[in-house]
């Protein structure tokens, strides 16, 4: 026995992506197997080559879903949609065909091929969904495009008024003639009724046309045809000068009314390309999906002054996130909502799906993805028309392009940084593995070395201690190098947490000083304190590791025997250390980048050893302590200044 299928057709149309994400979804929904129909009729190798690629492109995307594919030859599209029906095994519980909206009364006439494959179907049980293929989920009619907006008191008014003046006009005209020329003149009265119904049709549209229209025919009859004062008439020519003025009348309504229309749809059209563009500026800009819908919601919300909300797909379902407050749906309109999720077309309002909601959705996809819906409950008092849902549908187009984009731009983005990542892991590996094993090198030759000048009995005191005092220098390089790179795994990862107290800061610095005599031992130190007494409220293993780490750089980028000056003093609003030695300036451009993880990686410095985290490590630290640490050149060199804000004398 056969499976339960859902099946879609597909061809080469731009949009088969989106019918075939929406029987997917359906088959998922179902647990029915998906299966996709291709026929290839005489007219598919007629086609262009970009026809038959996007042909295999959607079958391709249909083959990732897990579709199965069926493709069949046929003469023409019913014949094949026979030929699968006698042929499956299976048993078909719906279909998603596309259908390609097109307007005009032809289209009313003759049967589009998509109504004659859904008559197919229906002879043989099976349920059809048709889904339009364009953005336009709400097509006008001609009279749509007249925009007739009902019968209004005002179009009565205004409609009776033209009327009246042109009754006037003529009334006027009647007193200024003799009656001989009167008698002559009398059928150029039209022309003032024919002008009232004109500007009526310009001014208030196709309702106010036709009332004045049907005003005058029955002014005429009344006060202008015999008998008089009645709408009799005795005379054939009358009857066909009056059958003449109406229907000239009528279509001096029509086309004063459509071209009214036309004039209306351009100042529409200006103000959608208007608000578009305005939504383009604006989140163009914008750094994330969330941000971007934040600033369409406040900006749609003050131009269509109408309730707006963002959902997306959280969990298999709709989620509302702009506003934070959750908008109030009945029933049926939350299953307008998830219709519009599950099928990817437009409900509500204006659509074959209203189901007496004010509320339309408009789905916010591309032709492969549904990112998310927009919700919009319009007024009553707002005629809903092609023009408006065509506004509607592109803004949600819009929004759908730009986070298309988005994304693809991280995507791209993320690339580089993964790329750039790989390139400094390689880097630093490189590098600490020569940092790591040069100290190592040392330390086990010069062990080596004492114990076989030992073993000979030729080691000499003074032998013995340079070598155990390089293999001492060489461990306390190799410590600090691991130190630091731990030090910064920590950091990053949130491992450390300040304990912070109140510390004399000449104390913390001494501290330093005592423990780097060996490293200071071949440079003179000059210490400055212009802040005697004053107390920073800081971490002091940290901050001295801060203090140690500067001063470390401080000595390796200097010449021996050269000054290294440190600096303690305070204004209205900073401690500062100030670590200045003579060596080698920094280019300006480059200042800011020094505590920056492995910056002397990526500059490719191999004449000094390290791993260039330890100036990172101080800032990391600094900025925890809501400090700051800066660097600067001055006349010979370089200084350093370590910034507390928080201090007291």
């Amino acid at each position: 026995m056969g499976k339960n299928i859902i099946l879609t057709c597909l061809d080469g149309h731009p949009k088969g992506p989106y019918l075939l994400r929406v029987a997917h979804n359906r088959a998922q929904q179902t647990n029915c197997e998906l299966h996709v129909l291709h026929i290839e009729t005489n007219k598919f190798y007629n086609n262009d080559k970009e026809y038959r690629a996007e042909v295999l492109k959607n079958l391709t995307a249909a083959q990732n879903k897990q579709a199965t594919i069926h493709n069949i030859e046929a003469e023409d599209l019913k014949s094949g949609i026979r030929q699968f029906i006698d042929n499956c095994e299976h048993t078909i519980i719906e279909v998603f065909i596309g259908a390609p909206q097109k307007e005009g009364f032809l289209n009313e006439i003759f049967k589009s091929t998509s109504s004659k494959l859904t008559s197919i179907f229906k002879k043989n049980d099976i349920l059809v969904n048709k889904l339009p293929l364009s953005s336009n989920q709400y097509t006008g009619s001609w009279f749509d495009k007249l925009q007739t907006s009902g019968l209004k008191f005002s179009s009565i008014f205004w409609a009776l008024f033209y009327v009246f003046v042109a009754y006037m006009c003529s009334r006027g005209l009647r007193e200024l003639l003799p009656p001989k020329y009167w008698e002559v003149n009398i059928f150029n009265i039209t022309s003032f009724f024919i002008l009232a119904i004109m500007f009526s049709s310009l001014r208030h549209g196709i309702i106010s046309g036709l009332l004045s229209a049907l005003a005058g025919f029955c002014v005429i009859n009344y006060f202008y045809m015999r008998p008089l004062h009645s709408f009799k008439i005795q005379q054939i020519t009358d009857g066909v000068g009056l059958t003449i003025f109406l229907l000239c009348a009528v279509l001096v309504v029509l086309t004063a009314s459509y071209s009214r229309a036309n004039n209306r749809s351009l100042i529409r059209k200006e103000r959608r390309t208007r608000i578009l563009y305005d939504i383009h500026n604006m989140i163009s800009g914008s750094n994330s999906e969330d941000e971007a819908l934040e600033l369409v919601y406040k900006d749609l919300k003050t131009a269509l002054e109408m309730k707006i909300a963002f959902f997306i797909i959280k969990e298999e379902s709709p989620i509302q996130i702009i506003p934070k407050v959750p908008i109030e749906l009945n029933q049926k309109e939350k299953q307008l909502l998830n219709d519009c999720w599950q099928q990817s077309i437009t409900t509500g309002l204006g659509t074959h799906k209203r189901l007496n909601s004010q509320w339309r959705f408009e789905p916010i996809q591309s032709s492969d993805e549904l990112f998310g819906i927009m919700a919009v409950e319009i007024p009553k008092k707002v005629k809903i028309n092609a023009s408006f849902g065509r506004l509607l549908s592109a803004i949600s187009d819009q929004i759908a392009n730009i986070i298309l984009r988005m994304r693809l731009n991280n995507d791209l983005s993320q690339t580089k940084i993964n790329e750039e990542k790989e390139k400094l892991r390689s880097t630093l590996l490189s590098s600490v593995s020569h940092d790591l094993k040069t100290p190592l090198a040392s330390i086990i030759g010069g062990l080596r070395l004492h114990q076989r000048l030992k073993a000979k009995e030729k080691l000499t005191d003074e032998t013995s201690q340079d070598l155990i005092h390089t293999a001492l220098t060489e461990g306390q390089r190799l410590e600090s190098f691991i130190t630091n790179i731990l030090d910064m795994t920590r950091l990053e990862g949130g491992y450390v947490k300040l304990k912070p107290h109140w510390y004399e800061a000449s104390a913390l610095l001494n501290n330093v000083i005592k423990r780097m005599q060996e490293r200071l031992s071949n440079h003179k130190l000059n210490v400055t304190n212009n802040s005697k007494n004053i107390e920073v409220y800081v971490d002091k293993l940290l901050t001295e590791q801060v203090l140690q780490n500067v001063l470390d750089n401080a000595v390796k980028y200097s010449k021996p025997d050269s000054i290294i000056d440190i600096e303690l003093s305070n204004n209205a609003n900073n401690f500062v250390y100030s670590i200045k030695n003579e060596g080698q300036k920094i280019d300006k451009t480059k200042l800011h980048t020094i505590f920056d993880k492995y910056e002397r990686l990526k500059q490719q410095d191999k004449q000094i050893a390290g791993t260039g985290l330890g100036l990172a490590i101080c800032k990391a630290i600094m900025h925890a302590q809501k400090g700051n640490i800066s660097a600067n050149n001055h006349n010979s060199g370089v200084v350093i200044n370590i910034e507390f804000s928080k201090f007291k004398a």
